[in-house]
Formats: C-alpha cells, structure tokens, sequence
C-alpha cells in the first residue's frame, strides 16, 4: 500500500541522494501547489518571527535553509495523510496542529534556543504513528482510538494488537522517510513520563502533547503538567504552562488555516 502521496514520495526521493541541490528541492516541491502555498505560509507565520516575507520557495531556501524547508516540506506532506474523508483522520490531525502551536508557543516562552522549524515540524508529526495504523489496519484500530481513555491505555492495547505502540511506529516511519534523528526521538518518547532526562526538543513536545490533551479539562489540569518529569527538565512551571495555553486558541487557528487553506 502506498503511504505517501505521490509528491511526498518525490520529496523523499529527492532527501535520499546526498548531492541534492537547492534547485532539485525546489522544482519538486513547487509541483504541487497546495504544498507550496502551504510552506508559504508556515514560513510566514508568527512561529518563525522571519523579519521579511517569505514570497517563493527559493526564498524560503535560503532564508530558513535547505534542511529546514526540506523538512518542513516532508512533514507537510506525511501529514496529508489525516486529510482524508475520515472523522478519525480529522481527529488525529486536529490533534498533530494544535501540538504543533503548543510546542512552538512552549519554545518561544521557554527560550532555550530551539530551532523554530524542528520544533514545529516534530509537533506537527508527532502522532503520525496513528495515521499509519490507521490506513494499514482500520478495522482493527479505528475501534481502540474511538476509546474515550487515556493515552497509556490505547498504547498498551496498540502493543496488543501489534506488538508496538504508534509512537514507536511512528518514529520508525519518520526514521526511514529520512526526517533528522532529533524529530524522530521526539515522536518515540512523546509519551515518555520517566525520570531520566530525554532530549530538549523531546520533552518539549511531551509537554506540549500533554497540555493539548489536558487543556479542555480547565487550568487546574495544567498544574500536575508541571509537576512531570519533562515539564521539570524544561522549567516550564504552571504559570508558563497557563501562558501558553491563553495563546494557543489563536495559534491553533493560525496553523489550521495554514495547512487546509
């Protein structure tokens, strides 16, 4: 079964040989107009704070860099996947881009230093884990994900059914479709709640995926965030976790525009 679209494929091909020039990535990527459009806009967006507009994708090669755009490109293009008819799809992909908001939010208020593309892109694909298993074996998942309970219950029955869970599958996915090593840490221990440290841009969205699933419970859920491991590591105490979450509406709605529009 084809996973990837036909121009994610391209994408890939294209990262998979190392001399790939500038001009290669860009006549791929400008095949498809919804991606262009797409990278258009998350290069222009507040996430990026870019001091001039980003017009073309030559422009945003060299203005973002080669790595950042080509990763852009392929996250944008992985996660297409969650476009399709499916009201599970929506869901998982509605989740992926407020993930996405609050890890770039969490990273600006947190001002570690973290590179704005890397962070947007690893939220933005964190679950893409579930978007696989979804198109590989719906019969079987979409019962377990339509399960109202917590995150730890659906990857112990993921473990199951499969024998791994979709953080684990996903970063293999991500892994083999050539994304950097750090993005694919991100997604493997995006549920991690040990003690020992684990990446920066790990725990970031860790924390940011534990803020999104929590937020709709109200302001008094944000505080056990800040008691876990991850949130520790980053200081991101209660009254930053707040912070973010009165911003995150609004940047929500500034990526989900970005990627459907």
């Amino acid at each position: 079964m084809q996973l990837l679209p036909t121009y994610a494929s391209k994408i890939q091909e294209i990262v998979d040989r190392p001399q790939t020039t500038i001009k290669e990535l860009e006549t791929v990527v400008s095949l498809d107009v919804a991606l262009s459009t797409q990278i258009l806009r998350v290069s222009n967006s507040a996430f990026f704070g870019l001091s001039r507009e980003v017009e073309t994708i030559r422009q945003a090669l060299l203005i973002l860099g080669f790595n950042a755009t080509r990763d852009i490109a392929l996250a944008l293009a992985v996660m297409s996947m969650g476009k399709k008819d499916s009201v599970l799809n929506h869901r998982i992909l509605q989740h992926s881009l407020q993930t996405a908001a609050a890890a770039s939010l969490l990273a600006r208020q947190l001002a570690l230093g973290f590179d704005n593309s890397m962070v947007f892109v690893a939220g933005l694909v964190h679950d893409v884990g579930k978007l696989v298993m979804l198109a590989l074996e719906e019969p079987q998942y979409s019962p377990l994900i339509k399960m109202q309970t917590s995150g730890d219950a659906v990857r112990e029955k993921e473990r199951e059914l499969f024998g791994f869970d979709h953080a684990e599958l996903g970063a293999g996915c991500l892994e083999r479709w050539k994304l950097p090593e750090k993005i694919c840490q991100a997604v493997e221990y995006h549920h991690y709640r040990g003690a020992e440290p684990i990446s920066p841009l790990a725990a970031l969205v860790s924390v940011a995926n534990q803020l999104v699933e929590l937020r709709d419970n109200g302001v008094d859920a944000l505080a056990p965030i800040a008691d876990s491991p991850t949130a520790r590591q980053l200081r991101a105490d209660h009254e930053l976790l707040i912070s973010v979450d009165n911003e995150l509406d609004a940047a929500v709605a500034d990526v989900t525009e970005m990627f459907y529009n």
